[in-house]
């Protein structure tokens, strides 16, 4: 089961940010209306059932699964998760001791400092960037977490709920109608709103000098405005797929020292429609420069001449083999059906994707390659050990 509500962490102040990033933890480990964690778990011990609330930046909603005998339980959790959620002290101090171990290891972590790091330069002062410090910590109020997260919650009148596995569906109708058609309702209205967290412009470059290892982590992202359509995700989704192939063949072939190469990218549709793109990999910090040089060219190649039939070969077979695994699992269909709705696409689409992956052509990869690894707005940055920066 899954199910989403528009609005999420958007609709929060950047005043109450530090709170509500932390009210599904302080509520989800505080159990649900009269039971503790411990108790709510023994409560369900010999049951096969779960459910957990979420708030992204533009949605809330509630995940579960169940074996079919314990669905009732399912949606009796769901229910509490609405009318009796608990914000507990105990879990509150914990929760903070915890995070407070977690901000001063941080400090040493190469890693944390590099994210930290490209989370400013990139967003600069933007509360919704801030790194998990002391002060971060101190604004994390209980009651205000636990009140945001009941106003998210406040309003079952447009959350959509998808089901998926062996069930018959007059077994889940009285149960529907029991346990969510009585959720609380104030038919407000609501979508995601613009934070205003716009990446910076222009060709930013920053090099993070931490730790001993003698080994660089490297991250290339591109980002700009896109026109969304799932077409154009499918193309960048392949195009994406497609240099994975070529940059794991140069970087960690050819000129080798490449510890592991990654592509990941994806279009946004909401606020405004916009594309973000990235490579990275780790390396000898006395070849970073010249693998940046090299993921570059391989990219400005495939912009100019397109991708080989043998690698769009290669892609079209995993992207059938993936969807035929996909028609066997509850979870392809799940997340399908719920990415229809939210993007009022028509859910029969699903079962014309082998015929969109034959449509796929070189040309619709070198275009998308021109329009998502456009090198307008290029953020890079780099992760150098601190003994190589005081030989320099």
């Amino acid at each position: 089961m899954q199910s989403f509500s528009p609005g999420g962490n958007s609709q929060n102040g950047n005043e109450d940010y530090e709170s509500s990033s932390m009210a599904i933890s302080l509520v989800a480990q505080s159990g649900l209306g009269n039971f503790d964690l411990i108790q709510l778990r023994k409560k369900l011990a010999g049951k096969i059932v779960s459910a957990s609330p979420s708030i992204s930046e533009r949605f809330e909603g509630i995940n579960g699964s169940s074996s079919p005998k314990d669905l009732e339980t399912l949606l009796q959790l769901v229910h509490l998760y609405f009318t009796e959620p608990r914000a507990d002290e105990k879990i509150y101090q914990s929760l903070l001791a915890r995070l407070k171990v977690v901000v001063d290891n941080r400090l040493n972590d190469p890693q944390a400092v590099f994210s930290d790091a490209i989370e400013k330069a990139m967003y600069g002062e933007h509360p919704r960037h801030k790194p998990l410090t002391h002060d971060y910590l101190k604004k994390i109020k209980l009651s205000k977490a636990y009140d945001l997260y009941r106003d998210r919650f406040s309003d079952a009148s447009d959350f959509t709920f998808a089901f998926v596995g062996s069930f018959e569906k007059e077994t889940l109708k009285p149960l529907v109608e029991t346990y969510l058609a009585s959720l609380p309702k104030t038919q407000r209205s609501e979508m995601g709103k613009d934070v205003g967290d716009e990446k910076a412009p222009g060709k930013v470059n920053i090099t993070v000098n931490k730790g001993l290892e003698d080994k660089s982590t490297v991250r290339v992202t591109f980002h700009g405005d896109a026109n969304w359509s799932p077409k154009e995700r499918f193309a960048l989704q392949s195009t994406i797929d497609i240099l994975k192939i070529r940059l794991r063949e140069t970087l960690r072939e050819d000129k080798g020292g490449v510890y592991g190469v990654g592509v990941y990218g994806g279009l946004s549709r909401w606020p405004e429609g916009a594309f973000s793109t990235s490579v990275t990999f780790g390396c000898a910090p006395d070849k970073v420069e010249e693998l940046i040089a090299a993921a570059l060219d391989e990219i400005e190649k495939l912009k100019a001449e397109g991708p080989s039939s043998d690698n769009l070969g290669k892609i079209k077979e995993a992207h059938l083999r993936s969807y035929e695994r996909g028609l066997k699992e509850n979870g392809f269909w799940l997340g399908n059906l719920i990415n229809s709705v939210q993007n009022e696409l028509d859910p029969l689409r699903i079962l014309s994707y082998p015929e969109r992956v034959d449509a796929l052509t070189k040309q619709t990869i070198q275009d998308a390659a021109n329009r998502y690894f456009d090198q307008t707005n290029l953020f890079t940055a780099v992760l150098k050990p601190e003994e190589k920066a005081s030989n320099q």
